[in-house]
């Protein structure tokens, strides 16, 4: 047999092994949820088996690498990508949500998944008191916010931080790193301490009673404060800048990742095109009671809060994976505490900041 002829009967099976037609693959998907949280999806699971007469199979989150799917929050999507576990999606099936949302499962110009639930901070306000986007932090200071701090909480400090320093990388639009340069920490603390009285501590409770007295006219909030904040008239705004860039509010969501191993990724695509439809996030809004990552049915929310963070495109960046980033934040809570005490100068507040980063 000619060498030419061996080749030929060798490649053939290679051949036939690539010309699998979808015809072909079995009309399944696995979806990998946590188990605790499977009983959310059920009414757009049987929506979908309805309208596709697939099979779905539910396993845990354990379960993953078997996967066509797999629910996850942003902050694990780099991780997921770098190890080549998910693949991106066409940009259209998430033409429908929310900016903050689609911002939050990006990296670079790649979508890597359909959200269904958001978490983000802005700048919450009375619409009696704020009518309109303050400029500067003077002037909502003339509007009653004084601007403030709660320790613990990673979203506040990053929010302020953003004004002052790139967080995202331009070629990623992921945060890829939180450790200040001393000019950064200079520039953040100096704008810090000349607010004054100004600027000040504030635990939850606290901010939250002021707002709802109106004490202040605004708040740094999120939605999981719906609850506390249902019974007022509520309208969100960008922080003001205060620093070398627009401020910008990190941004995390939850949603549905394509595995690259999936098996049958066209089926697994258009499950999250169902997902992205107004009538699954709003069943699963019914369902939670979480904010969705669509306003595609505001007028049927009733929670203030809600619709003050869906009602507007506010500027974001994808929220880090704060786990990974717990001594940069901790070093990041000094030095905003730090700076809000008039007892420290500049240069005792860098070396503190210098000493919580280990690096002294």
């Amino acid at each position: 047999m000619g060498i030419i002829k061996k080749l030929t009967l060798l490649l053939i099976p290679v051949l036939l092994a690539g010309c699998v037609s979808n015809a072909d693959l079995p009309n399944r998907i696995t979806i990998s949820i946590p188990a605790n949280q499977q009983a959310n999806f059920q009414g757009v699971i049987d929506q979908f088996k309805l309208d596709s007469g697939a099979e779905v199979v539910l396993v845990d989150e354990a379960e993953s690498q078997t996967s066509d799917l797999i629910l996850t929050d942003s902050t694990r999507l780099s991780q997921l990508a770098a190890t080549g576990e998910i693949q991106p999606v066409d940009q259209s099936l998430s033409s429908e949500l929310v900016q903050a949302a689609r911002t939050a499962f990006s990296i670079g110009d790649s979508l890597y998944g359909v959200p269904v639930h958001l978490e983000q901070v802005a700048l919450v306000c009375h619409k009696e008191l704020v009518s309109s986007q303050p400029g500067s932090f003077e002037s909502l200071s003339d509007l009653g916010f004084k601007p403030y701090f709660t320790p613990g909480n990673a979203f506040d400090a990053l929010f302020y931080l953003s004004s002052f320093s790139k967080l995202p990388a331009a070629e990623t639009g992921i945060v890829s790193s939180l450790v200040l340069s001393e000019d950064k920490v200079r520039q953040f603390s100096s704008w810090i301490t000349n607010q004054g009285e100004n600027f000040r501590l504030l635990d939850y409770s606290e901010a939250i009673e002021d707002f709802q007295s109106k004490n202040s006219s605004c708040l740094i909030a999120g939605p999981w404060m719906a609850q506390q904040l249902s019974e007022l008239d509520l309208t969100s705004y960008e922080l003001p800048q205060a620093g070398e860039y627009p401020a910008s509010s990190p941004s995390l969501a939850i949603g549905f990742a394509l595995s690259s191993k999936s098996q049958n990724p066209d089926l697994a695509e258009r499950f999250m095109k169902l997902m992205a439809t107004k009538e699954a996030q709003r069943d699963l809004y019914l369902t939670t009671g979480v904010l969705p990552a669509t306003r595609s049915f505001i007028g049927e929310i009733e929670n203030p809060l809600f619709k003050a963070f869906l009602e507007k495109d506010l500027s974001s960046f994808p929220a880090p994976n704060f786990s990974d980033y717990f001594v940069e934040l901790l070093a990041l809570e000094q030095l905003i505490t730090d700076s809000i005490s008039t007892e420290r100068d500049l240069d005792n507040i860098y070396a503190r900041y210098l000493q919580k980063l280990g690096e002294n």
